[in-house]
Order: C-alpha cells, then sequence, then structure tokens
C-alpha cells in the first residue's frame, strides 16, 4: 500500500513538471484556444504552489536534506534578495498592494530553482523535462518559420520605418523578441542533448572495445543512437532559423555569445589551441548568415547608425536606460519600490514604460543594493552551474550541462536589452532548468 502511494506521489510530482516545462504551450492553449482567462492567469501559481507543498512534505518525511543549499553558492544571495525585495514591500504602506504584486512578478518564480533542485534528481525524469522543452521548442521554431514564408502580418512597431523586414517570426507567444529568446534559450540545449546521445553510444562502444577510432564512429552514425542525435541537429537548424527570422538583435547577439563562450570552455579543456579553430568558426558563421540572410546583418548593422542613434535619444532604449538610472538617483540604496517602475505593474499602475532591460529595471526599483544583489545573485549560479559542468567532464553528461548553461547564459545577457524575467514562461524555464542543473551536480549516476 505505501509503495502505491509513493508511486503515486511521484507521477503527480512529475505531472507537474511536465505542466510547468509545458508552460507556452499550456498558457497559450488556456488564454487562446479555450479562453478561460482566469484558470489562464492562476494555473501556473497553483502549479508551483502544490509542488512547494510536495517539497514541504518531503521535507517533513526526513527526504530532503536542506544542508545541500550550504553547498551551493547561489543559496545565500538568492535568499537575501527575497528577503530585502519583502522588506521593500513595507518602505512605502501607501503602496503595499503594489508592493505585493510587485514583489510577485519579480521574486515567486525563483521559487522554482527550489522545487527543481531537490525534485528533479532522477535523470529520467530531467532528460524527459529536457526533451519536452526541445519538442515544445521545435514546434514553436517550425511555426514561427512559416509565419515568415507565409508573410503573416505583424504589428508596424516591431520594425523601424527605415529597416528592410517585411515580417517577423512571433509564433504564438505574441512578440518576436520573445520568441527569439526562447530559441536562444533552447538550441544550446538541443545540441547538447544531441552530443549526450553520442557520447552514451561513445561510452558504450568504449566498454565493448570495439578496433579502430574509425569503425566506431561509423558505427555510432549508423546506430538509431547516432540517427537520433542527427535528427535532434536538424531540429535544432530549424529552431536556429527561427531565430534568425525573430530579427530580434538582441537574442540574437545573446545567442552567439553564449555559444562563443560555450566553446571557449571546451576548446580551453580540451586543448587551448582550438580557441584559434572557434574563433575561425565564428567568422565562417557570420560570413555564411551575410550571404544566407543579408537582410538579418543589415538590421544587426543598423544598431550602429545615425539614424538608430537618433531615434534612440529620442525615445529609445538609451533613453529608457538613463531614465531608470535618474529614477535610481532619487532612492539611490532602496529605489523607487517593487512594482513602481519600469516592468508590466509599474506600466499597469502608473503609466511608465518598459525599460527593456531588465537590470537596469532592477536598479531603479530595488537601488543600489538590489542591484548589487541581484548581481551576485547570477553572478553565483553561473559558477555553480560551471562547476557542475566540469564536475561532469568524464561523463556524457557533460554535454547536457554545457547546453544549459548556454542556454541559460543567453537568457541572462538577453536581458540587459529586453525584460525577459517580465515573461512568466521564460522566469519559470529559467529557473527550472537552473535548479535542474544545479542538483544534476548533487548526486552521482552509478552509470557514470
Amino acid at each position: 500500500m505505501q509503495l502505491d502511494l509513493i508511486k503515486q506521489h511521484l507521477n503527480i510530482t512529475t505531472f507537474l513538471f511536465i505542466l510547468f516545462f509545458s508552460f507556452p504551450v499550456v498558457d497559450y492553449v488556456l488564454r487562446s484556444v479555450i479562453g478561460i482567462g482566469i484558470l489562464a492567469a492562476l494555473w501556473h501559481n497553483l502549479v508551483l504552489a502544490l509542488l512547494l507543498v510536495i517539497l514541504g512534505w518531503r521535507w517533513l518525511m526526513g527526504e530532503v536534506d536542506l544542508n545541500e543549499l550550504k553547498n551551493i553558492d547561489v543559496t545565500k544571495p538568492l535568499l537575501l534578495i527575497m528577503v530585502y525585495g519583502f522588506a521593500l514591500i513595507f518602505l512605502n504602506m501607501s503602496y503595499i498592494s503594489i508592493g505585493i504584486e510587485g514583489f510577485r512578478a519579480t521574486f515567486q518564480y525563483m521559487l522554482a530553482f527550489f522545487v527543481a533542485f531537490y525534485l528533479i534528481r532522477d535523470r529520467v525524469k530531467m532528460l524527459t523535462m529536457i526533451y519536452i522543452m526541445v519538442g515544445i521548442g521545435f514546434v514553436m521554431g517550425l511555426h514561427g518559420v512559416y509565419q515568415y514564408i507565409a508573410g503573416v502580418p505583424m504589428p508596424g512597431n516591431w520594425v523601424d520605418a527605415g529597416e528592410n523586414v517585411r515580417t517577423r517570426a512571433f509564433s504564438f507567444v505574441g512578440s518576436p523578441n520573445v520568441l527569439g529568446s526562447y530559441m536562444a534559450f533552447i538550441v544550446p540545449i538541443t545540441i547538447g542533448l544531441a552530443f549526450w546521445h553520442l557520447g552514451q553510444a561513445m561510452e558504450k562502444l568504449t566498454a565493448t572495445k570495439t578496433a579502430g577510432r574509425l569503425a566506431a564512429y561509423k558505427e555510432i552514425l549508423l546506430s538509431r543512437t547516432g540517427l537520433w542525435s542527427l535528427v535532434l541537429l536538424g531540429m535544432s537548424g530549424v529552431m536556429a532559423l527561427c531565430l534568425l527570422l525573430t530579427f530580434s538583435r538582441g537574442a540574437l547577439l545573446a545567442f552567439g555569445a553564449a555559444v562563443g563562450v560555450v566553446a571557449v570552455i571546451f576548446a580551453l579543456m580540451y586543448d587551448r589551441r582550438m580557441i584559434f579553430g572557434v574563433a575561425g568558426l565564428a567568422v565562417v558563421g557570420v560570413g555564411v548568415i551575410y550571404m544566407l540572410a543579408p537582410t538579418v546583418v543589415e538590421r544587426m548593422l543598423y544598431v550602429f547608425s545615425p539614424e538608430y542613434f537618433e531615434k534612440s535619444a529620442q525615445g529609445g532604449r538609451v533613453t529608457r536606460w538613463l531614465n531608470a538610472f535618474d529614477r535610481m538617483r532619487h532612492e539611490p540604496f532602496f529605489g523607487a519600490g517593487l512594482g513602481h517602475y519600469g516592468g508590466a505593474v509599474g506600466a499597469r499602475h502608473f503609466g511608465t514604460i518598459y525599460v527593456d532591460n531588465y537590470y537596469a529595471k532592477t536598479l531603479a526599483e530595488m537601488g543600489l543594493i538590489g542591484i548589487g544583489l541581484f548581481l551576485w545573485l547570477i553572478g553565483s549560479l553561473l559558477k555553480n552551474c560551471l562547476e557542475v559542468w566540469k564536475s561532469l567532464w568524464n561523463s556524457s553528461y557533460k554535454f547536457i550541462a554545457a547546453g544549459l548553461f548556454g542556454g541559460l547564459l543567453a537568457v541572462i545577457l538577453h536581458n540587459g536589452v529586453e525584460n525577459i524575467f517580465e515573461v512568466p514562461f521564460m522566469n519559470v524555464l529559467f529557473w527550472m532548468s537552473a535548479g535542474m542543473l544545479i542538483g544534476l551536480g548533487q548526486e552521482v549516476d552509478s552509470n557514470d
């Protein structure tokens, strides 16, 4: 009887995780297909609450060791910034309801880190969640490519009048920049999954001592695992094409930088001389994009044109960033308060415009203390993720870790020119993936 209850408990937990990792699709179906507005607004809060209850129950049953949090650097800044944010609510009692709403929008999804860290320790479950993200990303990528080919109309404010862009892919998320961010996040993860399959096959062949390296490679590529790896690489190609067709400059630059960092780390760990090869591939990649998609390059270069700088200085991103800095100067240490500036809550209650830079928004709302804690949090997160990656270096799971690290880094960088953490599904997937990756380093798989 107890075994049946345990199985049922695990099934419920897995189902809740499947819902969360399917966030974009579930949210779209509830909002646009079924049209249940209240359920669409509340379902993800309910899922997170249930996962936290399950985590709390497991802690009471002695199945969760809170001491594990002491072993990771990200714990202290994550808890401190949440406590600091909670304290900010009470600094302005006149707008306490707005402060609570701003706190929820900023910190609620960070709790997803803890549930993923503790509840996704089984590697089969982890791979299942990754496959869900990859599958959804592929569907969104195909849809985005179709939109561009079909010339699906888009609102004119997505492209400046001086640019030669007829349309942009946006899929069912409604924004090319958000779609671009998800593609930048999921493409490295998909590539990592493909190489994980190849790594698994290589480990099996090494164990059977197949004669000859060339023969081993041939056997891998012709095997079911090898063919599936090629399918995954093809899927990543479709999603990368969709990323290009979003014409999202920030997402493209973030993706390029993240992939470059991952490639350099691989080169440093294998052979430092490979860095020259990485640089050469980067140059070739830019050249290929320029030949096959000149419009994308033109849009990227448009950022450096006098016309763009003029528009940016007259109400564009640069102006918004400077305004956020000026807002911080009025309350330098504690900021304007959560929900008061630069995001969805501030726009709804005070009519403030989006800053299009999550770090600038954090600076304006939480002051120098807040941005300091947030940067400490992001730095600690990247440090822990890199440590897990290094700890898995002799395992095929290093490719999974590399893909997750690259995806997380792309989102972190893209937040420098967009409020990506203001998008609930991106926020949830970021912290769930971070918790899943760092949790991966806490367990040793007997098969490795």
